[in-house]
């Protein structure tokens, strides 16, 4: 994916999808890989929050010692995203179901 600098900045988001995340894509339908596109277009070229993350992002409490983060992308459909040097990592694409049950079987460990 292409780089854009960041509205109000000189800094450069990138974005850098994970096998795990091509392959979701791949599995989407038409109508919510449009979506998905949108989303990944909104983090890269949006402005963030004072904490780096941008706006409707959440941190994802899980029990690893990476942060990840959860970005929704449809109503059902959220992006994980995790943050490198060189920018976001799309880590996967689930549905939001998923991430509450992976979440509570954290709280649980």
């Amino acid at each position: 994916m292409p780089e854009h600098d960041q509205p109000g900045g000189s800094s450069v988001a990138k974005i850098e999808l994970t096998r795990r995340a091509h392959a979701a894509m791949r599995l989407l339908e038409p109508d919510e890989e449009a979506a998905v596109a949108k989303a990944l277009d909104y983090i890269r070229d949006t402005s963030t929050t004072k904490e780096g993350l941008p706006q409707k992002a959440r941190v994802l409490a899980l029990p690893t010692p990476d942060k990840f983060y959860s970005f929704p992308a449809t109503p059902r459909l959220r992006i994980v995203l995790s943050l490198s040097q060189e920018g976001w990592v799309v880590e996967d694409i689930l549905d939001h179901r998923r991430i509450d049950r992976l979440l509570r079987a954290g709280e649980r460990s």
